[in-house]
């Protein structure tokens, strides 16, 4: 589990690493086209995957374009996943992002090209799909049989064998699904005041919801 979190703590800094390496200003051939398989992947699950459908023009560097998109992760979020603001803020040149400033809070603001952000959005849809299916198919969870979502990933249900999982510790695949979905909808543009992600657990025998929790309130 804490392998999970450690990932998830540095998940914005690899989600922009791996868009910005691609993207290259000077080479008109560079269009920065999501793999075709990823975006297969995708398929209509994704309700913000056409948001910012189209790229912001070349604009001069430094300067904001109508086009650009404004992330903001609260203060609260940072301190719960141990996010680093200071390292982050580093990252500016490197990742070629127009913009990251943090508060005298904490919070911590992306500015981004329209482009940038759809393609950041891809891979975070990639990567919570990918971590359903590890919760489901590592065996690291073996009590949770399947793990279900709503579209814009704010709501997720594990399907679960329940005296397993009320015995064990595999209730603890919320928090790291949760901190995710909740990467999610920020970058989508849910108000900082009003994101949270909600996890249930279903009896697989029965479809009773025996337990609901609710993120962020339930870190506290």
């Amino acid at each position: 589990m804490k392998k999970h979190i450690v990932v998830l703590i540095a998940a914005v800094s690899l989600f922009l690493t791996a868009c910005g390496s691609s993207e290259e200003p000077a080479a008109p051939e560079n269009n920065n086209e999501a793999p075709a398989a990823e975006s297969a992947q995708l398929e209509n699950d994704d309700p913000f995957e056409n948001a910012e459908s189209e790229p912001a023009e070349e604009a001069d560097e430094g300067a904001d374009s109508p086009e650009d998109v404004t992330v903001t992760l609260p203060a609260d979020f940072m301190e719960e996943v141990d996010g680093d603001p200071e390292e982050i803020l580093a990252a500016e040149e490197e990742e070629g992002i127009r913009d990251i400033s943090v508060d005298d809070e904490g919070a911590v603001t992306y500015t981004m090209s329209g482009e940038k952000h759809s393609e950041m959005m891809e891979e975070l849809a990639a990567d919570l799909r990918e971590s359903m299916d590890e919760i489901e198919n590592s065996g690291d969870f073996p009590s949770i049989q399947e793990v279900e979502n709503n579209e814009s990933f704010s709501e997720f249900t594990f399907i679960v064998e329940r005296e397993a999982y009320e015995e064990g510790f595999d209730a603890f695949a919320s928090f790291a699904i949760a901190i995710s979905g909740m990467f999610y909808q920020l970058f989508a543009g849910v108000d900082p005041d009003d994101y949270e992600v909600v996890v249930h657990a279903e009896d697989e025998e029965t479809g009773e919801v025996f337990e609901t929790v609710t993120f962020p309130d339930d870190m506290e």
